[in-house]
C-alpha cells in the first residue's frame, strides 16, 4: 500500500471512529449527569459499569459489527407505505434514474435524498451510511467497493466485504408486495382486462419540495428581497411565493416510526393547492371560413402546443417506436380538440351557421352547429356521416403538418391517413352519441 493509501485508509477510518464517538457522547454526557447525584458507592460503581460497557459497544469495530446486523431492519426507499398507513405491511420502493416519461415525478430530480424506514432504533445505521465522506456517501463507496472503505472497516478483507454484504441489506427489497391497508386503483387496459396498481407515498419527492420551499420561504436572499419590497428599494434578487399550502402531520409524536425524512421535517409534509379550474368564457365567435382546418384549428393554443411537441418527437434522434408511441400519443390529444372546438361553438345562438357569410362544409356545419330535432338537418345529423367527412379533412390536416416537419417526408402515408381518420372519427360519434342520447 503506498502512502497516500495509507493516508487516505488512516483518514477514513478517524472519520468513522468520530462518527461512532459523536453518537457516544451525549449518552456519556447522560451518565456524567447520574454520575453527580449519585450518593452511595454502590450506585457509583453500577454507573461506572455502565459507561464502560457503552465505551466497549461503540469501540470502533464493535459499534460496526453492531451496526452491520442491524442494517437488515431498515430498507433504503423513496416512496414509504407507512405515510399510507403505518400499520401496512408493503414493502418501501425505490425509485431511481432519469427515465423520459414525460411527467414530472421523483425519477425527474436529480440527485433525490433516499429515505429510510423500518425499525427507528437502527435508523443510526442509515446516518452513518449517509454520511459524506469526501465526495461520496460511505453507502456509494460500499457499493462500489472502493479500496479506501474495505481498509477502513476492517484489516481483514474478507471481514471488511462480509459489513459491507451486511450494510447494502438496506437496498435489498426481495420480494416486493403490497398490503390490505394500502390503496388500490383497478386500472383499465385495452383488452378489457385490469392492472392492479398499489400508489406509494412518494417520500423522498415530498422532502425535495419541503426543503426547496423552505429555502424559498426563509432563505437570507428571500428575507432581503421581501424587506426591499416592504421597502420601496430595488433587491439583488427576486423571490418566489407558494401562497396557500396547508401542512400535513404523520407520526404523531414519534415522526422517525414513519421514515428518517419524516423525522426530519418533524413530521411536517407540505401540500400545495389544488383548485378546480376557473372556467374562463372566452369571446365566441362564428366561424365563416371554407373550413376550420383551413386557419382556425392550427391556430387554437393547445394545438400549437401539441404540434411543436410533435415537431420535437419527429426530429429527434429516438427510434422508429418511441416515435410512433408518442405520435399518435399527440394526435389522439389533437383529435380531442375537435370535441373541445364544438363545445367551445356551442355558446353560440342555435343555426349562427345558417348565416349566408358562413362558407363551411355541410360537414363541418353539423359538427360544429348541430340542428334541432324538428330540423330538417336533423335525419343527416343523426345518421353520422358528417362524422367520417370532419375525420377526413382531420387526417389530410394532421399529415400536412406531419410532411410540413418531416421536410423528407414529401408524401403522407395512406396507412396513417386512415389511421388518424378512424381516431377522429370515434371522437366525432362520440360526440354524435352524447348530443344525440344525453
Amino acid at each position: 500500500m503506498s502512502e497516500s493509501q495509507s493516508d487516505e485508509k488512516r483518514n477514513l477510518r478517524e472519520f468513522i471512529e468520530a462518527f461512532i464517538g459523536e453518537r457516544l457522547k451525549p449518552k456519556l454526557e447522560d451518565i456524567e449527569k447520574q454520575m453527580q447525584k449519585a450518593v452511595s458507592p454502590e450506585a457509583i460503581q453500577e454507573i461506572q459499569d455502565k459507561a464502560d460497557k457503552l465505551r466497549e459497544d461503540y469501540s470502533t469495530d464493535k459499534w460496526l459489527a453492531s451496526a452491520a446486523k442491524r442494517a437488515s431492519q431498515i430498507k433504503v426507499a423513496t416512496h414509504i407505505p407507512k405515510f399510507t398507513h403505518s400499520s401496512s405491511k408493503a414493502s418501501p420502493v425505490f425509485s431511481s434514474g432519469a427515465k423520459d416519461t414525460g411527467y414530472i415525478g421523483t425519477h425527474t430530480v436529480s440527485k433525490i435524498q433516499p429515505d429510510v424506514t423500518g425499525n427507528a432504533a437502527a435508523l443510526d445505521v442509515f446516518s452513518f451510511l449517509r454520511s459524506n465522506w469526501k465526495d461520496k456517501t460511505i453507502l456509494e463507496m460500499m457499493e462500489e467497493r472502493t479500496p479506501e472503505i474495505i481498509s477502513a472497516l476492517s484489516n481483514d478483507k474478507e471481514e471488511a466485504n462480509d459489513l459491507i454484504d451486511s450494510f447494502l441489506s438496506v437496498k435489498e427489497i426481495t420480494s416486493p408486495s403490497s398490503h390490505t391497508l394500502m390503496k388500490q386503483v383497478y386500472f383499465p387496459l385495452e383488452d378489457g382486462s385490469y392492472h392492479l396498481l398499489s400508489p406509494v407515498f412518494p417520500s423522498s419527492l415530498v422532502h425535495y419540495v419541503y426543503n426547496h420551499i423552505k429555502e424559498a420561504r426563509f432563505s437570507e436572499e428571500t428575507k432581503a428581497a421581501k424587506e426591499a419590497k416592504r421597502k420601496g428599494l430595488a433587491a439583488a434578487s427576486g423571490f418566489s411565493d407558494f401562497p396557500d399550502t396547508a401542512v400535513m402531520a404523520y407520526g404523531g409524536t414519534k415522526p422517525q416510526n414513519v421514515s428518517q425524512l419524516n423525522s426530519a421535517r418533524g413530521g411536517s409534509n407540505i401540500l400545495l393547492p389544488s383548485y378546480p379550474p376557473k372556467w374562463e368564457p372566452k369571446n365566441v365567435r362564428p366561424i365563416y371560413d371554407s373550413s376550420v382546418f383551413a386557419y382556425v384549428f392550427g391556430h387554437r393554443p393547445y394545438v400549437k402546443e401539441l404540434l411543436s411537441r410533435l415537431t420535437g418527437v419527429l426530429r429527434s434522434h429516438k427510434n422508429d417506436v418511441d416515435i410512433r408511441n408518442e405520435r399518435e400519443e399527440i394526435i389522439d390529444a389533437l383529435s380531442t380538440e375537435l370535441w373541445n372546438v364544438a363545445a367551445e361553438l356551442s355558446e353560440l345562438p342555435a343555426s349562427w351557421s345558417k348565416d349566408a357569410k358562413c362558407r363551411l362544409t355541410k360537414a363541418e356545419k353539423l359538427w360544429l352547429d348541430p340542428p334541432q330535432e324538428n330540423d330538417e338537418a336533423w335525419a343527416a345529423y343523426v345518421g353520422g356521416e358528417w362524422c367520417i367527412e370532419v375525420a377526413h379533412s382531420f387526417a389530410s390536416w394532421t399529415n400536412r403538418q406531419i410532411s410540413r416537419i418531416h421536410k423528407d417526408k414529401k408524401t403522407p402515408e395512406k396507412n396513417e391517413h386512415m389511421e388518424w381518420k378512424k381516431i377522429a372519427a370515434d371522437v366525432l360519434k362520440d360526440l354524435l352519441e352524447e348530443r344525440v342520447y344525453a
